[in-house]
């Protein structure tokens, strides 16, 4: 049987959604008779349970793994860290004082007394507790919850076998507590009276004692809807018995306290007049709450509670009761470790490559800046030659202008002097050393006054006639000679 239109669950304060994971949380519930599941969306206030499925197991044809897996496609539900619940009659609670604060030691002293604590193997039992105050100075209280690693082992097989991934598995005592705690306990007055909270579910009921807004008490109830619809004549008086024993087991514990009221959760709105029966009965007043106002459910799931499973969302992050066996719990977290060391892997790879790619990036950068200065450099060859022709011509017409003692300025200055009965062979201009004159004359004296004119002149200085020598040529007589000297640039 099962629900997929859920409106909003009322009477609950604001303040417990920051608990709340932002992905939707599904909790399930595999119970003696019933199939539990259910979808609470922390992302929407209005409505905070979005799906729903509940089905009893004698009605299911195909094993429960398959039904679960059917159920999961349906509803379209995650696998992903899935919350189980275990009922609280299949575990065994104890409150226990231990003369100790420190956790550790706590811890320690809870493996010794594990195994007084329960008949069965501590190798064949997993376990939880929670730290309560304790009234004496230097002890602790704890409760203590066991359960057979069997029964748990049965039920993660079934949800592992579909590929659903549990992520804790919770006790419903805790779920209801929740429940009470963020909706019901903030509108009540602040006083050192104790409250009752009777959770009946299907074919059990959960009694839980809160004193100053906190735990104290658990106590299992075999006696369940089932009883007290179907066959109430016979099982309202035990069950009133047995309230009766619960409320005599605690409170003679706990001299001088007296119960404030006692209140009535999951299928107890179905149960016509209950309240009024134990209020005078019991001398306690009593209320019913209804703990799922506003979902509707068929006729059928009028014997079930659903209380644990929304109580366990409520406080999703501040579970502090986990019966998830050690061998898992090791295996999640190697599991867990692996996944770490992958993704730290992925990540030095990513970084690694990013860096590597930034790095060609950047010489690919350089190469492309430097082959762009090259083609502008190419383009800018042409006119920087034409550029340094022009430098050059520029510097020679420099040159020109100021042609001190270049070969031009030595020629015209020895033409202006030169007598006209010499006639020159050859001049011979040795740059920055001397000018090699060679000629013909009809005398020495003619070679003589050229020497003469050459030494007065300010082209030339250190002028030396090298050699003279009388020729003939054709019956008539002339002089060779040669004349050397320096001159100024």
């Amino acid at each position: 049987m099962g629900i997929k239109n859920i409106g909003r669950l009322s009477n609950k304060p604001r303040k417990f959604f920051l608990n709340l994971r932002r992905k939707p949380i599904v909790v399930i519930e595999i119970g003696n008779d019933w199939l539990k599941i259910l979808e609470c969306n922390s992302l929407s206030r209005a409505d905070f349970v979005t799906r729903a499925k509940f089905m009893k197991l004698s009605r299911i044809k195909e094993s429960v793994p398959d039904a679960i897996s059917g159920i999961f496609r349906e509803l379209k539900l995650s696998k992903n860290n899935v919350l189980a619940c275990i009922p609280r009659h299949l575990v065994t609670a104890r409150i226990l004082e231990l003369p100790s604060t420190n956790p550790r030691e706590i811890a320690d002293m809870i493996e010794l007394q594990i195994g007084k604590q329960t008949p069965y193997a501590k190798e064949e039992i997993v376990f939880s507790h929670r730290i309560f105050e304790s009234e004496r100075e230097g002890y602790t209280k704890i409760m203590l919850v066991i359960a057979q690693l069997s029964l748990i082992k049965e039920r993660l097989a079934a949800l592992e076998k579909v590929g659903i991934d549990v992520y804790k598995v919770a006790l419903s005592s805790e779920g209801v507590y929740n429940w009470f705690n963020s909706v019901e306990l903030p509108r009540l007055p602040r006083d050192a009276d104790a409250i009752i909270i009777v959770d009946i579910d299907s074919n059990y009921s959960d009694f839980i004692v809160l004193r100053n807004g906190r735990a104290s008490f658990t106590k299992n109830i075999l006696i369940g809807a089932n009883n007290l619809i179907d066959e109430r004549e016979r099982y309202q008086e035990k069950f009133i018995d047995e309230l009766r024993h619960s409320i005599d087991l605690y409170f003679g514990e706990a001299k001088g306290l007296r119960v404030a009221k006692l209140f009535l959760l999951g299928a107890a709105k179905n149960i016509p007049d209950l309240a009024n029966i134990l209020s005078s009965r019991l001398d306690i007043p009593c209320q019913v709450l209804d703990t799922a106002r506003s979902i509707r459910m068929e006729e059928n799931c009028k014997f079930i509670s659903v209380t644990p499973l929304v109580g366990l969302v409520m406080k999703y992050n501040a579970l502090q009761f986990d019966l998830m066996p050690k061998e898992t719990r090791i295996k999640r977290r190697v599991e867990e470790k692996k996944k770490y060391l992958t993704k730290a892997g992925i990540l030095f790879i990513g970084i690694f490559t990013i860096l590597t790619f930034l790095l060609f990036l950047n010489i690919y950068n350089r190469n492309t800046y430097k082959a762009q200065l090259e083609d502008k450099l190419a383009k800018i060859k042409d006119g920087a030659q034409e550029i340094d022709k022009m430098r050059r011509l520029i510097n020679l017409a420099q040159e020109r202008l100021d042609a001190k003692g270049d070969c031009l300025s030595l020629l015209s200055g020895l033409y202006e002097v030169i007598p006209k009965e010499i006639y020159l062979t050859s001049v011979d201009i040795e740059r920055k050393k001397q000018l090699t004159i060679k000629g013909r004359a009809p005398a020495m004296s003619d070679v003589f006054k050229f020497v003469g004119i050459l030494e007065n002149s300010h082209y030339f200085k250190n002028v030396k006639n090298s050699y003279t020598t009388q020729k003939k040529e054709d019956n008539n007589e002339f002089v060779d000679f040669e004349i050397v000297c320096a001159y100024e640039e």
